[in-house]
């Protein structure tokens, strides 16, 4: 058995052991009301001038 130490990635079982962070939904989910909002304002103004720029 390996130590702790030692976590190959490429052993399938190893991936259930060795948590990641959040994923995005996640991380989203833990947000209060006013903090979803404030990121989805975040959000469109970095990337929502890209779509409007490519959509003319």
């Amino acid at each position: 058995m390996p130590s702790e130490d030692y976590a190959d990635r490429d052993i399938p079982l190893q991936q259930l052991r060795i948590k990641e962070d959040l994923y995005i939904d996640d991380m989203v989910m833990q947000l209060s009301y006013d903090e979803q909002l404030e990121l989805k304002a975040i959000i469109k103004e970095r990337f929502g001038k890209g779509k409007e720029a490519t959509a003319q």
